[in-house]
């Protein structure tokens, strides 16, 4: 019982993760800090953030060069650097 238990909460983690992403994409360590927040234990955290890496909704090399596209016009690059 205790295993069901495990896996309804793993799911719990995952489709609140989910639907943080939706909004906008995020950091690994954004993701993170927001499921701990909301008090999922780590094996659920790091179990969500496995599987939303697996699907490449989280992958924070693409964060980061869309980061710098979409501000080096606002902010200019030497700013960014």
């Amino acid at each position: 019982m205790e295993y069901l238990h495990d896996q309804e909460r793993a799911q719990k983690a995952y489709d609140a993760l989910l639907k943080y992403l939706t909004v906008s994409m995020r950091s690994e360590r954004e993701c993170r800090n927001k499921l701990y927040e909301k008090g999922f234990h780590r094996d659920e955290v790091e179990n969500a953030i496995e599987r939303a890496k697996g699907y490449r909704f989280i992958d924070d090399e693409e964060y980061a060069r869309s980061f710098v596209n979409f501000n080096k016009s606002r902010c200019g690059a030497k700013k960014l650097l």
